[in-house]
């Protein structure tokens, strides 16, 4: 089985001095369209990459005030504990 290979050519006329001729240029773009689906995953995994940061991001912050709030409820218990035990 043949691969399609994706190539671009144009031809051109050239006129110099008295005399003409035809520029052909073919390029073949299968590198370059590789390197376009390369690029394009790149960015969809950078996307990626922010949300899960930004997840991340929020759910540190929750545990960090979740972890502020158990500090100060073991603040108020060790309080009531010690005047219980001074009492």
């Amino acid at each position: 089985m043949t691969a399609l290979l994706s190539r671009v050519i144009s031809a051109n006329r050239v006129e110099y001095n008295d005399s003409v001729s035809i520029c052909l240029v073919a390029m073949d773009q299968t590198e370059l369209e590789a390197s376009k689906e390369a690029m394009r995953q790149i960015a969809e995994h950078r996307e990626e990459l922010r949300s899960t940061r930004k997840s991340c991001s929020h759910k540190m912050e929750e545990l960090r005030a979740q972890g502020e709030e158990l500090q100060t409820r073991n603040g108020r218990k060790l309080i009531e504990s010690e005047s219980n035990f001074t009492s």
